[in-house]
């Protein structure tokens, strides 16, 4: 969007308003959140109701082009648009889209991501030979070295200043102790909550929503105890704060006959080799020399079983006990219920193998247990992931696992 400002004023030279311009970059950021919300919402009700993942996958191709098109057509920003419908893919995918359809979806998008990534960086050597004998005509060597040494300087400079303050703040709320005074507040907090009757179901909606963000904030005091932003972090992510592929397509979209066009994209393809080639080969080397502490293997067990006792204790609160579940109005086999209480449940559902010898009947109420169950682990894995206690590589283990345990289902 800065960039599309920036070539609109270039073009406009002489007449430039910034009134103007600061009015055209809110309508192409709200225009293009909307269209990108709409795009995402219809096409994942879509997407759900299909039970081919062939056909769900060539419909993800299409999401991006309909939320970018129309996005354009209303002069809001494309590209914004896109992001949108993507993120809300990705947010209600993990609810909405079979675990077949995630991990189909999942290797396709990363091979196509690959290639695309591959295909920008080739294209541009391709345009290399061009693009200097252009830029030649418009600047010489020397200017041309001094403006990515310019740009590469102050992208270097701007990253560290803009986790200064963070990590500043984070120093200062140690020393004042900042984290008990939160937990003070959320104390309080929670005391209110649990005095309050709900009247309707209104008033328990709201109530369950504070509930929510009362955990969130305590996971949120948890994490910063648990890993401060020290000096050594920033670092780290300050140098891992590359420019690479995006800043070369980007760039690339500014139209053909704008003054010194080739100048501009000839210094960012050169800024990007630059810092992926600096930053990206010495990024390991950085991150070791740091003496950063790894996470043990145990601990990560540690984690992901803690998370899937929490989700797995919602689930039975929501759904209820196995003994008390009733399928048509009829309960289930007593002996099935007393299985799945001691082996399926804490092995995460995975009870199937166990059934294979079973009668039919009891094959089918174990899958429509397990899908009962396994649909309320989701939604309380959906709601500690926007808790976020846990790290985010726990929680795609944990839905990984999830996956895994719905394939079986599904194919055994």
């Amino acid at each position: 969007m800065v960039l599309r400002t920036a070539v609109a004023a270039i073009a406009v030279a002489g007449e430039f308003s910034l009134g103007h311009a600061v009015v055209d970059f809110g309508w192409a950021v709200v225009a293009a959140a909307g269209i990108g919300l709409v795009i995402g919402l219809l096409t994942v009700r879509l997407r759900q109701r299909l039970d081919d993942p062939v056909l769900n996958t060539t419909i993800s191709f299409a999401v991006p082009f309909l939320a970018y098109f129309p996005a354009e057509e209303v002069d809001a920003s494309g590209v914004l648009a896109v992001v949108v419908a993507g993120l809300v893919t990705g947010t209600l995918g993990s609810r909405r889209f079979s675990a077949r359809d995630r991990q189909t979806q999942a290797v396709t998008w990363t091979t196509i991501n690959f290639i695309l990534e591959s295909a920008v960086f080739l294209a541009m050597g391709y345009q290399l030979p061009g693009l200097v004998d252009d830029a030649r005509n418009e600047t010489t060597a020397g200017e041309m070295a001094g403006l990515v040494a310019i740009v590469v300087g102050l992208l270097i400079v701007l990253r560290f200043l803009s986790l200064a303050w963070p990590a500043v703040s984070d120093v200062l709320a140690r020393g004042t102790e900042r984290g008990d005074l939160l937990r003070d507040r959320l104390d309080q907090f929670e005391e209110k909550l649990d005095a309050m009757t709900p009247a309707d179901e209104r008033e328990e909606t709201r109530l369950s929503w504070a509930r929510h963000r009362l955990a969130r904030g305590r996971a949120d005091v948890a994490f910063e105890e648990r890993e401060p932003i020290t000096a050594r972090g920033v670092v780290i992510i300050a140098w891992a704060g590359m420019r690479g592929v995006v800043t070369v397509a980007a760039v690339q979209t500014i139209p053909a006959g704008t003054p010194h066009r080739a100048t501009v994209v000839l210094a960012a393809f050169l800024v990007a080799l630059i810092t992926l080639v600096l930053f990206g080969l010495t990024l390991p080397a950085v991150i070791g020399r740091m003496g950063f502490r790894l996470e043990s293997a145990e601990e990560k067990h540690d984690s992901v079983q803690a998370l899937l006792r929490q989700i797995g204790e919602s689930a039975i609160d929501t759904v209820g006990p196995v003994e008390e579940q009733t399928i048509d109005g009829e309960p289930i086999d007593p002996q099935l219920a007393a299985a799945m209480k001691e082996r399926v449940l804490p092995r995460v559902l995975a009870g199937l193998r166990e059934a294979r010898g079973a009668r039919p009947d009891t094959i089918e109420q174990t899958m429509i247990i397990q899908r009962r169950y396994l649909d309320a682990m989701r939604d309380s894995l959906a709601t500690e992931r926007s808790i976020g206690a846990y790290s985010s590589a726990t929680y795609r283990q944990v839905e990984a696992l999830l996956d895994s345990v719905e394939q079986r289902a599904g194919t055994s």
